[in-house]
């Protein structure tokens, strides 16, 4: 038995030279089927699988995570977390795969470390994601050494894998990747994410929600006083707020890592997606108002990734701001609307 081990063709998680591949697993599930030799599975067609280049979200109370994806696997401190919505995602690629919690990995270390070294060993990563590993909350394990005693972490934007105790790894929650048990049809992989849509976004629940009522309940919050009285001590920026500003900015933005690029695809393959345009249309209008109109865009008005508390709390100042907010609702009630009139009846 193998002492060490690595997978071949070690490589930094993103493969963005912008930066643009913000949400994690699509990296790190890009990654798997890259090792598997799956080019069509990339990290635009998970972003869409997921819903995470789709989606606006918002959480009721504390921050829930970055994505679609992350709000529904649920707080990963938990050990109880919806493993269901990971698996699902390998399934519908026709592939196995098995999530295992860290409470799991303790009380079975020894079974699942001889699983992790065995998928090195065929050379497909292991996903490892929570806070485990004191780094950012998704990475991958691409090797082991000293029997496994300790493990290789591939996470950020590092290209080389720094080294990590076992312990430290047992902290985080296990994604393995196993065999294929079925050829999906891409085309219609992509006609059935597009067909998710109007469901992905009216998604609502007792802890959070997508699409344009995020919007509005985002705006909500900070009208009806959420920050009045907030000490600077108790102003988390980014989970308050500039979180949902990474989110609508990263799916409006005209790269080739967003929804344009998805929905590029998906029509070359569904012709009569004709109506595809209409909704590119619709987050270009988004793009537009985040950044784009002269003095009148959310960053221009001090509610962008420049926020701060004392905007917030000036109500002339948040008045716009929310006001801004709200076209970004109209443009994902827009949407909506496209697809529930043009959607075809198969």
């Amino acid at each position: 038995m193998r002492s060490d081990n690595r997978i071949p063709n070690i490589r930094p998680m993103s493969s963005s030279p912008c930066g643009c591949e913000n949400y994690w697993f699509n990296r790190c599930a890009r990654y798997v089927m890259e090792s598997v030799n799956e080019p069509d599975y990339d990290y635009n067609f998970f972003s869409g699988l997921t819903g995470d280049i789709f989606a606006q979200v918002y959480a009721y109370g504390k921050f829930r995570g970055d994505g679609a994806l992350e709000y529904r696997i649920g707080n990963f401190g938990s050990d109880t977390l919806n493993r269901d919505c990971i698996e699902d995602v390998f399934q519908t690629c026709g592939y196995e795969s098995k999530v295992v919690l860290r409470k799991d990995l303790l009380k079975n270390r020894e079974v699942h470390l001889q699983n992790l070294r065995s998928s090195i060993d065929k050379g497909i990563p292991v996903i490892e994601f929570g806070y485990g590993c004191d780094g950012p909350p998704w990475g991958l394990l691409v090797g082991y050494e000293d029997s496994g005693n300790n493990l290789l972490l591939i996470t950020g934007g590092k290209a080389d894998p720094w080294r990590v105790p076992i312990e430290t790894a047992l902290a985080s929650n296990w994604v393995f990747v196993g065999q294929k048990n079925e050829q999906k049809e891409l085309r219609q992989l992509y006609r059935d994410i597009i067909f998710n849509l109007p469901k992905l976004l009216t998604t609502k629940t007792d802890a959070y929600c997508f699409g344009a009522e995020a919007f509005r309940a985002w705006a909500a919050d900070i009208e009806n006083g959420r920050f009045d009285g907030m000490k600077p001590e108790e102003f988390d920026g980014w989970g308050m707020h500039k979180c949902y500003v990474a989110n609508l900015a990263t799916n409006a933005h005209c790269n080739s890592n967003c929804g344009h690029n998805f929905l590029a695809k998906a029509q070359e393959l569904n012709p009569d997606f004709t109506f595809l345009d209409a909704i590119r249309a619709q987050y270009r209008k988004m793009h537009v108002l985040w950044m784009e109109q002269p003095g009148e865009n959310l960053e221009a008005l001090g509610g962008g990734f420049n926020i701060t508390l004392e905007t917030l709390q000036d109500k002339p100042k948040r008045e716009k701001i929310t006001a801004k907010i709200r076209e970004f609702a109209d443009c994902a009630d827009g949407i909506v609307q496209v697809l529930k009139k043009d959607l075809p009846s198969d």
